[in-house]
């Protein structure tokens, strides 16, 4: 979710990112434009979680996810908030 609604809002700029380092460069563009650093650091780890879910069978502790889940879904109502605006304009 928080992948589609990064591109959403960087196609929303006319900002489209391609290639090995995509979405790395997207959470980093993203970021730049609506979180800070640490921010990016977290989500650039989610980023990493999600690989080895897909490539390497790994599974996310369910600790971690009760710890983050606030946190996540106050990136998502960020970004869903920012992508209204802009469709609004």
């Amino acid at each position: 979710i928080l992948h589609k609604l990064m591109e959403s809002y960087s196609s929303l700029k006319s900002i489209k990112f391609s290639g090995d380092n995509a979405h790395k460069e997207l959470i980093d563009y993203v970021c730049q434009e609506l979180f800070n650093s640490q921010d990016r650091i977290f989500l650039q780890e989610l980023r990493q979680f999600r690989n080895q879910i897909a490539y390497e069978g790994f599974n996310i502790d369910k600790n971690y996810l009760e710890r983050n889940i606030k946190k996540i879904e106050n990136y998502i109502s960020i970004l869903i908030n920012k992508i209204r605006i802009i469709l609004k304009e």
